[in-house]
């Protein structure tokens, strides 16, 4: 996703489903639950899943994103390895590529249907979408700033 690390590490191959649950959590996340304190090494279990989910260790701290509006503080994020999600349902893919993303979207729902036939596949959008969505409320206000400054 391109979200800068500002410590620790990122995941890797290592982090498969059979090795030590990590986390990678964002600096909104640090400072809530390990204010003043440095969170790599620090564990904790997720509230969403249930009492024997595994213990995950906070392996890195990523910059904060704003999701969906650019107005409002960023939330408490975390960022967990694809190969150690049995305990969390996953609802999202993310797939980064270096060609026009909607020319992949035929493949990349092949791909699911493949592994899962059932599974759906919905809202395939390219993150510029995303983006330009996000921004929307605040670009039409400016346009209309803008004119009613030309016309002022």
């Amino acid at each position: 996703m391109g979200i800068p690390l500002i410590r620790g590490r990122d995941f890797n191959d290592r982090d498969r489903a059979d090795s030590k649950k990590v986390v990678v959590i964002s600096e909104k996340t640090a400072r809530h639950y390990w204010s003043g304190q440095d969170p790599i090494g620090k564990r904790f279990k997720t509230a969403a899943t249930t009492s024997d989910a595994p213990w995950r260790e906070v392996i890195g701290v990523v910059k904060d994103v704003r999701q969906n509006d650019f107005i409002v503080e960023p939330k408490v994020q975390m960022y967990f390895g694809y190969r150690q999600l049995k305990d969390l349902a996953a609802n999202a893919l993310i797939v980064r590529t270096s060609v026009d993303p909607m020319s992949l979207a035929t493949s990349i729902r092949n791909a699911i249907w493949a592994v899962d036939k059932d599974q759906p596949v919905a809202d395939i959008e390219t993150m510029d979408h995303i983006v330009a969505e996000a921004i929307a409320r605040q670009r039409f206000s400016m346009l209309l700033l803008g004119i009613f400054a030309a016309l002022a």
